[in-house]
């Protein structure tokens, strides 16, 4: 369970990166399939959903702090605008433009 903590920590940490499930798996000390597994249902959701939903939480905060969507996107790990935009969307129910102008 700490070594669970340890890679859901590293994931926090480096949210923005494109960490594998395999780099993971290593800090964690397990087969990636076994780490899946175990992350699932610990956290209730795989180790790449997880990170897109801190992904997201984190732009929020940027949103709000006024920076583009653009610059989120960039800043949040998402491979482009629209990637983000879709996830956010997917995620929050609203585009990234309508959260900030809510």
């Amino acid at each position: 369970e700490q070594a669970i903590s340890r890679a859901r920590d590293y994931l926090v940490d480096n949210y923005a990166e494109n960490i594998s499930l395999v780099e993971l798996a290593g800090i964690a000390n397990l087969s990636p399939f076994h780490f899946t597994r175990v992350f699932c249902n610990r956290f209730g959701m795989p180790p790449h959903a997880y990170q897109t939903q801190i992904r997201i939480l984190r732009a929020k905060r940027l949103l709000m702090q006024r920076h583009s969507i653009a610059d989120t996107a960039m800043q949040t790990g998402f491979a482009d605008q629209s990637h983000f935009t879709r996830h956010f969307k997917r995620l929050t129910a609203l585009t990234p433009g309508q959260y900030v102008g809510k």
